[in-house]
């Protein structure tokens, strides 16, 4: 079930646009990026800490570089810590298929994925400034950018190091 069924049925975009305020910003992005989401298991609150740190690390991005960040989604309950793989980056064909790939080569299964594309608006400097709407097919117009997600088990430190290197050196070429 999507979650955009489910949001029909219990109002959980409803909830998650609750529990992150009254922001522009959050109320354009969380449903691009939670639209496609299945469930995976996570409930409201967890969905909404996942949106503001994803908009917290898409608000400044340098023009035609990518952005990668390894973090611990706070555990819902003991044992339960994952691994969050980050990726903000100019919109180009197989970006998930290369990352999968690189994850998969490691060994390491995928608990979720999150991909939205989308068209922003950003200042000089890189500031987001606005969120337009989801991606088209014109994604080499300079708007256009994708956001990953990669929830994971948790990775240990090094595993993580390398794991944020061996990335950056795929997105970098």
């Amino acid at each position: 079930m999507s979650l955009q069924a489910v949001a029909g049925k219990g109002g959980a975009l409803r909830q998650i646009l609750t529990l992150l305020g009254p922001d522009p910003l959050a109320a354009a992005f969380a449903p691009l990026l939670l639209g496609h989401n299945d469930g995976d298991g996570l409930e409201p609150p967890r969905l909404a800490e996942l949106t503001r740190q994803a908009l917290d690390f898409i608000a400044r991005k340098p023009k035609a570089e990518p952005k990668v960040r390894l973090r611990a989604l706070t555990p819902a309950g003991p044992g339960e810590t994952v691994s969050v793989l980050e990726i903000s980056n100019d919109d180009m064909p197989f970006l998930v298929d290369s990352i999968l790939a690189e994850l998969q080569a490691r060994g390491l299964g995928v608990l979720a994925l999150l991909h939205p594309i989308f068209k922003t608006e950003r200042d000089g400097a890189g500031q987001l400034r606005k969120i337009i709407g989801p991606g088209d097919e014109n994604w080499n117009d300079g708007h256009q950018e994708s956001y990953i997600a990669v929830l994971l088990k948790a990775l240990p430190a090094a595993v993580g190091e390398d794991v944020l290197a061996a990335i950056s050196a795929i997105l970098r070429r």
